[in-house]
């Protein structure tokens, strides 16, 4: 059937459709001129749930992109993800994955979340070169093995994420997914370091036995994100800080420190080695500033005062990222923002002679919103608060002092 619409209102049409997947599988039917944009927002974020109960979901995946090299054409982005409500993890062969992503030449971004990561017995991967990727991440993945040896089987990543747990090879049960023969046909390599431009990284309490700069190429590094829940696990971040002399951008996520009895002090802090970090330009906190009442407010307060102290001079943007004030509904967020040890941020913020601009994202709850009259009001109330308090910051002129609302749930 041969459509007489013009291509680019067909494309208009299937573009208005592009969350209904229903209709867009129906499009695809129609005629031949309305396949190729059907196709594309079908299959251009493709996620695959994989689970112990059906482990023939990823073989059967590999074996319907041999010949559907339309389908593959169209993938930008996979997601490989642990069934929902499967009380156990699937052990998943880091060959298989080359093996599909060096069927994908457009994926530029590649998810895996809640599988054991195994390395093959004979290790190499030179047999499935994977695409270059913008975005590689590993989310609750437990890896077996080395992180060098699994991260040198990507050609280039710009910008990688983990959150993992790294421990020893485990015996691999029957459950493991099957992996295709192509998989196997592997020669060994020697592992290679990873170039990036940006790692986001979420510890856990075994990631110090694995170092994870060992397996990237720290030269190029420029921006890097770290969260923690407990002061000695600074240390984990500290080879990276050092290491990589182009690194620009630092993001610290303290918010799960609200949940202990402990905030780094200022010798805890220059264990991060801030002042080797010579390019460094911007340095954000995620932070929840609201704190239970087991927790003084002013510990978390006077640990920033502290890390602000052992950064370096040179720091041109501080940016106070996603301060939440959600764990109370009933209590007034304004009168939490001014009761802040103010003057003491001020003094810390006056010593970097280079500063430009101080940032602050600034979220609450629903029920504070409706409380307290609404985020729009409440975000205007606390500009003014900021506005006050740094008023002796901002009159110097060259400091800029912005603001931004968050959205809740946002990272």
């Amino acid at each position: 059937m041969q459509s007489k619409l013009p291509q680019e209102l067909i494309d208009m049409i299937i573009d208005f459709l592009y969350t209904d997947i229903k209709s867009l599988s129906s499009c695809s039917q129609v005629a031949r001129s309305w396949l190729q944009s059907s196709q594309f927002h079908l299959f251009q974020k493709t996620s695959i749930a994989v689970s112990q109960s059906n482990p023939s979901t990823l073989p059967d995946f590999i074996d319907l992109l041999h010949p559907s090299r339309h389908i593959c054409l169209h993938i930008r982005c996979l997601i490989l993800h642990k069934t929902y409500g499967d009380p156990s993890k699937v052990s998943l062969d880091v060959g298989v994955i080359a093996t599909i992503l060096s069927k994908l030449p457009n994926i530029s971004r590649f998810f895996l979340s809640g599988m054991n990561l195994t390395l093959p017995s004979t290790f190499g991967s030179k047999d499935h070169c994977i695409p270059p990727l913008q975005h590689l991440t590993f989310m609750s993945t437990e890896i077996y093995g080395e992180l060098s040896s699994v991260l040198s089987y990507f050609t280039r990543v710009d910008n990688l994420e983990l959150s993992t747990v790294l421990t020893e090879r485990p015996k691999l049960s029957s459950a493991e997914v099957a992996i295709p023969d192509d998989a196997h046909s592997q020669q060994a390599v020697a592992p290679v370091c990873l170039g990036l431009r940006s790692l986001n990284l979420g510890v856990s309490g075994q990631t110090r036995n694995h170092p994870i700069h060992q397996g990237i190429q720290m030269e190029s590094l420029t921006s890097f994100g770290f969260a923690f829940s407990y002061p000695h696990q600074l240390d984990i971040a500290s080879p990276i800080i050092r290491l990589a002399p182009r690194l620009r951008h630092l993001k610290l996520r303290m918010h799960m420190l609200a949940l202990f009895h402990e905030s780094p002090k200022f010798e805890e802090w220059e264990v991060l080695g801030l002042l080797s970090a010579t390019s460094l330009e911007t340095l954000a906190m995620e932070i929840m500033l609201e704190l239970p009442p087991t927790i003084r407010e002013f510990d978390l307060w006077s640990s920033v005062s502290s890390l602000l102290a052992s950064a370096p001079k040179s720091l041109s943007t501080v940016m106070f990222d996603d301060l939440w004030f959600d764990l109370d509904d009933s209590k007034d967020p304004i009168s939490d923002l001014e009761s802040f040890d103010w003057e003491s941020l001020g003094q810390s913020l006056s010593m970097f002679s280079e500063l430009k601009s101080v940032g602050f994202v600034i979220g609450f709850s629903d029920y504070q919103t409706v409380n307290f009259g609404g985020s729009r009001n409440l975000f205007e109330k606390m500009k003014e608060v900021v506005h006050h308090k740094l008023r002796d910051l901002h009159q110097k002129g060259q400091v800029q002092v912005e603001f931004g609302l968050a959205e809740e749930g946002s990272e």
